[in-house]
């Protein structure tokens, strides 16, 4: 019983920049989606599978996540995210879909996202 592994501290090394940055993101829960331009514009969140990606500037210093059709920002990343900043000022972008919208009782929506 217990956890395996080779039993040296190079196991919790943290990943490097590069695998950073190609990771998938996976059941992003966005933020501020009652806010949104989508939303306001749209009034409504977009449905399941509807194409995204996170934006290529900052909004007071917040990254977003934009429809990949209209350009309109649907949320904001989490700030534990906010290091896709500098790998998308190394050339990745991320794109992706949502998996999960509501409207009730406030609007959220979930996205994944994968490094291009």
């Amino acid at each position: 019983m217990g956890s395996s592994g080779t039993g040296s501290f190079g196991d919790l090394k943290a990943p490097s920049n590069k695998e950073l940055c190609l990771r998938e993101i996976r059941e992003v829960l966005l933020e501020e989606v009652s806010l949104s331009q989508y939303y306001n514009n749209q009034r409504k969140v977009p449905d399941k599978d509807y194409p995204v990606e996170v934006g290529g500037s900052t909004i007071n210093g917040r990254l977003v996540v934009i429809s990949s059709e209209n350009h309109e920002i649907v949320g904001y990343i989490p700030s534990r995210f906010s290091y896709l900043l500098g790998c998308m000022k190394k050339g990745h972008k991320y794109t992706g879909s949502v998996i999960f919208s509501t409207e009730s009782p406030i609007p959220r929506i979930m996205v994944n996202l994968d490094a291009q």
